[in-house]
């Protein structure tokens, strides 16, 4: 197959690596892809830049402490387009890699697979490219205005796989990241087709058809089979990298672990970069960052989870396209974002706009290096969620919900935040977290309309209730498998045993209240409706109505009306239910007089962290404009933050991003009040 453009020097050097990847090999590995990508930038890197330019990018990601990049941007970013000139491209970025691994700094080559704005390549392999369903046409990105090759057609992933393999041995790079492989249109090519059909069977511009009815079989078992396709082609190219590359690292880019988008769209979840990667890059795309830190905040944690089952790490990557220009933004927002990464275990990955990342021109990180020296001895061997609520996200319920986020993301977001707002430790817990039984230290797991819920995870779910935990059903939840398919009539009796109540038919609808025949479970004193019912050692709470939308705050956009549509009463009520049912925590937390803030308690060993953000500025008037560019206010409220710990702490620590000193307090009590931090503070208590 010829490609147009492509060099001969590169095709030479298919078989080459300049040098060793810092990381590789099971024996005498010097630090694991976790490790080397701990402290993230990316690179706009310009083809042609001198070796004193080179020297200086590289110096400057030295002061900030960084220990990996991601090269490309610019036209690079589009392989495709860069073919005429990737020779250029590669000699640049194998001098880039030289300066950095003098330094233990990690490169990753970083590009999209599939996306063009070249038409006469588009045009010389049209039978690769991405087809509309109604047209029969090639297909646009309306986001971007590109083609998109399909990654189920063969031959072009042996092309790419040539390309990018190639250039990863010319340039000596230590990971490899592709974006896009996703199937933004569906697609109607003929390679798709035919793998329809050979896999699932029939025409798929049927399949395609009958998938228009949202909730129906036909729906479901399309968007199932586009989920299927990416993580399969990812899978592929993660098993080629093993093989043919070994010792290098596999980069995914990721949307969050919350919005139905990949899973509903495009095929492209969380997920599917999350089993194919040794890193996923999650992309927190264009919301006002420190005015969104509720819900910014809870998905982070969803992702950590997600991650931390898997055995793999996310950055927290925010991501910004629609600014006006790539230097106008709030150097606090990024110290903010930064914030939220370490007290969810996410490293940190700057990109600013438009993918450029650190320059020389910049001032070092000052984050980053308050990390590198003071933070990492306590985060370097690994962190913990630990909390006694936690809060179960259903991916299942996510990608089959027929009212986007209504049913089940909305409302458990919702649970989360209020649990935020009053300081009350929680957790986020998957259906990936089921399979290994519901965490050790957790008494409360909050289910809210989780509707879809396959037999092993309601499995799970009785277990820890027969063995004295308490579950705060709501609505519909496990009514329905994790396929989607009613499993209420096989389920009736034992819900009915579970829940303490007499259950009406419920129909096919996936959420809202329900309607109950009768109640032996006792009606409890709480702001909505709650039957406790005794199962085992521990109890079921009942709600039939999901009040988590009422206490759910959606993102925030710059230039966009704030808005806060939370019943803040109701929100308060239900968190202070969640307190007094969790019990005496292992530290219990306040604000005095109360303010907002993201605070979380992590294990490190014995010892807990205890991670502090202010967000006390992130409220505005309702109706009041949004920044822009987005403006983070570390107001000062004058609180004291009190702890009390359920056993006397050896040492207290306070790690302060505003203090070059530490504040030590030894043997200090179980009742220990500090000044709120201004900013960021790791509060380390460490236990007998």
């Amino acid at each position: 197959m010829t490609v147009t453009g492509l060099q001969t020097p590169l095709l030479a050097l298919l078989l080459l690596a300049v040098m060793a990847p810092l990381f590789a090999t099971a024996e005498g590995s010097r630090q694991t892809p976790a490790e080397a990508f701990r402290r993230t930038t990316l690179m706009f890197l310009r083809p042609g830049m001198t070796d004193a330019e080179v020297e200086a990018y590289a110096e400057a990601f030295a002061r900030s402490g960084i220990t990996g990049v991601l090269i490309g941007g610019g036209r690079h970013h589009y392989l495709h387009d860069d073919l005429p000139f990737l020779d250029d491209y590669a000699k640049t970025a194998a001098r880039v890699v030289e300066a950095c691994r003098k330094r233990g700094i990690a490169v990753a080559e970083h590009h999209s697979v599939v996306l063009t704005t070249r038409e006469d390549y588009a045009r010389e392999h049209a039978a690769w490219i991405q087809r509309d369903f109604e047209s029969g046409e090639p297909s646009v990105w309306p986001e971007y205005q590109t083609w998109a090759f399909c990654p189920n057609n063969l031959e072009f992933r042996e092309l790419y796989w040539k390309i990018a393999s190639g250039l990863v041995r010319r340039i000596g790079a230590d990971a490899l990241m592709s974006d896009d492989t996703v199937f933004h249109h569906g697609c109607s090519c003929a390679a798709c087709a035919r793998r329809w059909r050979e896999e699932t069977g029939g025409d798929i511009h049927e399949a395609y058809r009958q998938s228009r009815t949202p909730g129906s079989e036909a729906w479901r078992q399309w968007h199932a089979v586009r989920r299927k396709w990416f993580t399969d082609f990812r899978r592929w190219l993660l098993e080629r990298q093993r093989a043919e590359l070994p010792g290098t690292a596999c980069l995914a880019l990721s949307g969050n672990a919350l919005s139905p988008w990949g899973g509903q769209t495009h095929g492209g979840a969380a997920e599917g970069s999350l089993d194919t990667a040794d890193i996923a890059v999650w992309e927190v795309y264009n919301p006002a960052d420190f005015y969104s830190w509720r819900r910014l905040s809870v998905e982070a944690a969803v992702m950590a989870e997600a991650a931390r089952v898997r055995g793999v790490t996310a950055l927290l990557l925010p991501y910004a396209d629609t600014a006006q220009s790539r230097d106008v933004f709030d150097p606090e927002e990024e110290v903010f974002a930064w914030g939220v990464g370490q007290a969810h275990g996410l490293p940190f990955a700057l990109g600013r706009v438009f993918l450029t990342g650190l320059t020389p021109e910049d001032a070092p990180r000052g984050y980053f290096v308050f990390e590198r020296d003071r933070l990492s001895r306590w985060l370097a061997g690994g962190t913990e969620p630990h909390a006694e609520a936690a809060v179960l996200f259903s991916r299942a319920s996510r990608d089959l919900d027929t009212a986007w986020e209504a049913s089940h993301v909305a409302p458990a977001i919702g649970w989360a935040e209020s649990l935020q707002d009053a300081l009350v430790p929680w957790r986020a817990i998957t259906e990936d977290t089921l399979d290994r039984g519901v965490p050790g230290g957790v008494r409360v797991v909050i289910a809210p309309n989780v509707f879809a819920l396959s037999d092993a995870h309601l499995d799970a779910l009785e277990r820890f209730v027969r063995t004295g935990g308490i579950l705060l059903a709501t609505s519909r939840t496990a009514f329905f498998d994790g396929e989607g398919s009613s499993a209420f009539s096989a389920r009736k009796l034992r819900l009915e045993a579970l829940y303490g109540v007499s259950l009406r038919e419920p129909g096919e609808r996936i959420s809202g209240p329900v309607e109950l025949a009768h109640a032996s479970a006792k009606e409890m004193d709480a702001p909505v409706r709650a039957l406790r019912n005794r199962v085992g050692r521990g109890s079921v709470i009942y709600l039939p109505e999901e009040p988590g939308q009422q206490l759910f705050q959606d993102f925030q956009n710059e230039g966009k009306p704030f808005t806060d549509p939370r019943d803040l009463v109701l929100s308060a009520k239900l968190a202070q239910m969640v307190r007094v049912l969790a019990g005496e925590c292992e530290v219990s937390l306040s604000l005095v007089p109360h303010s907002p803030a993201l605070t979380a308690v992590r294990r490190a060993g014995s010892d807990l962290l205890i991670f502090y953000l202010n967000t006390a500025g992130a409220d505005l008037p309702p109706g009041s404009e949004v920044p822009t560019p987005s403006r983070v206010d570390w107001k000062r409220t004058g609180a004291s933050l009190h702890l009390r710990f359920a056993r006397e702490p050896r040492r207290v620590r306070v790690v302060s991003l505003d203090f070059t000193e530490s504040r030590t307090l030894d043997r200090p009590g179980k009742d220990v009040t500090l000044p709120a931090p201004r900013r960021f503070a790791l509060i380390v208590a460490e236990m007998p």
